[in-house]
């Protein structure tokens, strides 16, 4: 089955915002954990680290405020966060404008180009940026939840982003 271009855009930006919000509860948990003597419950945490994500008021129920918040902690690296932003761009405008149908729509044809850094909109260059960047928050996620590593040790692995695996940088 063939994904339409509008589909393309949303699911991609779907797994974005979902990576994004493991990583950041997967790092609050990590931080609270440097504070033992704190005693909150399982069920209050994850109620509360559930409120702020919450659609209908949350402080970080949007994409672009998850986005902020992790670039603010350091959880993105610069050139992640510029492209994640572009990103976000075109796909507010393939969820809120009628319009914006394809990859060659004109209210989002400039905004592809700036994401790809390219000349034309590709679905397989979409494709494929999206994915990278996903798995860079992904492998994040799973440092921050790997048992048996001490919290030096995830810091260090959590730095591995600087390198620029994807070379993802020329498109900041």
């Amino acid at each position: 089955m063939s994904e339409s271009d509008r589909g393309l855009i949303l699911v991609g930006g779907a797994l974005l915002e979902d990576s994004i919000e493991a990583l950041l509860s997967s790092y609050f948990a990590f931080e609270r954990s440097s504070f033992p003597w704190i005693l909150t419950t399982t069920k209050v945490l994850e109620d509360t680290v559930s409120s702020l994500f919450s659609f209908n008021g949350g402080p970080l129920g949007t994409f672009v405020g998850k986005l902020n918040l992790a670039y603010a902690m350091g959880l993105l690296e610069e050139y992640e966060f510029r492209n994640l932003e572009r990103f976000s761009k075109v796909r507010n405008k393939f969820a809120h404008r009628i319009e914006a149908s394809t990859l060659k729509s004109p209210v989002v044809i400039d905004l592809i180009k700036n994401f790809t850094g390219s000349k034309k909109a590709d679905r397989t260059m979409i494709a494929d940026r999206v994915a990278k960047l996903a798995y860079q928050i992904i492998a994040r996620t799973i440092i921050l939840n790997t048992d048996g590593l001490n919290a030096d040790a995830k810091k260090v692995y959590l730095g591995f982003a600087a390198k620029d695996p994807y070379n993802l940088k020329k498109y900041a």
